[in-house]
């Protein structure tokens, strides 16, 4: 068994993240039933469903019962929950929908991406995650703030003993984004204070705080690099996740190559940005509960 390291943070919070055979697992202590994983390129196989090459390697032998079970989301960028109870798991699927909380076992939560984070999140003591998809316009949307209030629901409880994995996403160093209003561009930055209500006095998104999730660019005043990970821990702990129950993934999309980058793709591409855009590779996430 091989485990790697893309980068040299130090690991925080709950989860253990390893590097296995082209699988990133995410070990959880507390919920030794809860199987997590996020597939690499290593993995790819064209014309293969990567979320099938993902849970054979997580479980060879029950993974055609688990790809049958499954849920999965679109990528809509929006905030749509759905909570999935009980062995009748399949036939409460809604189409298109952002994140699901699942409280029934052997129902893996399926979520492709390129670039955007994924929060998943579990609670000690309870037999049930949920996860979201939750790039930048998810953010915008509400999508961290609708799967934690589905989740206090679903486990009656406060967020105390929450376990909160935000999986990996676009380096902050490169990912670009416009902070200004430009005509044809879309001004990041705008819809994040339109969305949050951010008016520059707000403790979860002071000018500091901002300052760190918009990080400068170095040579154009019209851009800056986006930390949308940064951006879900100040929400997480808004709402009352501890900061040590919050693991952020060390890996990112742009900067190790072993993970598919929509960004990068697309630029490989030769996309222009005003064309159709062509479809690229995803990660993708599988999680469940045994």
């Amino acid at each position: 068994m091989t485990e790697v390291a893309l980068s040299p943070e130090d690991q925080t919070g709950p989860f253990i993240e390893t590097l296995e055979n082209g699988l990133l697992r995410y070990e959880l202590k507390s919920m030794p039933r809860l199987r997590v994983a996020f597939s690499t390129r290593e993995l790819f196989v064209p014309g293969v469903d990567p979320a099938s090459t993902a849970l054979k390697a997580l479980d060879s032998d029950n993974a055609g019962h688990l790809l049958e079970r499954s849920v999965r989301t679109g990528s809509n960028h929006g905030a749509d929950i759905s909570v999935i109870d009980g062995d009748d798991a399949l036939s409460q699927i809604k189409v298109g929908v952002d994140g699901y909380v699942v409280r029934a076992p052997d129902t893996p939560i399926i979520i492709p991406v390129a670039d955007c984070p994924i929060v998943l999140f579990a609670y000690n003591g309870s037999q049930v995650c949920g996860a979201v998809h939750a790039g930048w316009c998810g953010v915008c949307a509400g999508a961290v703030q609708e799967l934690l209030a589905a989740f206090e629901v679903a486990v009656d409880a406060t967020f105390e003993n929450a376990n909160v994995l935000i999986t990996p996403y676009a380096d902050a160093n490169q990912y670009e984004v416009t902070v200004e209003d430009i005509p044809g561009e879309i001004n990041v930055l705008g819809k994040f204070k339109e969305a949050l209500d951010i008016d520059g006095q707000s403790p979860l998104f002071s000018p500091d705080m901002i300052n760190a999730v918009f990080k400068k660019h170095p040579t154009n005043p019209t851009k800056a690099y986006l930390d949308v990970g940064l951006a879900i821990n100040f929400i997480l702990e808004s709402a009352g996740v501890p900061p040590d129950r919050i693991t952020v993934s060390r890996y990112r999309t742009m900067r190790d190559e072993q993970l598919w980058s929509s960004r990068l793709q697309l630029k490989e591409l030769g996309w222009d940005g005003k064309s159709p855009r062509p479809d690229f590779n995803r990660n993708v996430m599988c999680a469940y509960i045994r």
